[in-house]
């Protein structure tokens, strides 16, 4: 079916997150709550700079759901090509 994956930074996450997580996971396969970024700078070889288009950039947060079988099957092969992390 479907597993939600959640950390210890948010502990008060509220059952109608994890609820709509799972529901959107089941409807396409992988869901999880995102926030707008605010204020963004980026340091280069320039120094301090701000990065101009925002608008497409999200702060991912937990729970996030995904469908069992998928998860399990990118595991595998994270596994089989030696990803860590």
């Amino acid at each position: 079916d479907v597993v939600a994956i959640h950390d210890a930074a948010r502990p008060l996450a509220g059952a109608d997150m994890f609820d709509e997580a799972i529901r959107l996971a089941r409807q396409f396969g992988g869901a999880l709550p995102a926030l707008p970024v605010g204020n963004l700078a980026a340091l280069g070889d320039d120094g301090l700079t701000t990065v101009a288009n925002r608008t497409s950039l999200v702060r991912v947060q937990t729970p996030q759901a995904f469908r069992a079988r998928d998860l399990l099957y990118a595991y595998r092969h994270a596994e089989r090509d030696g990803f860590e992390g």
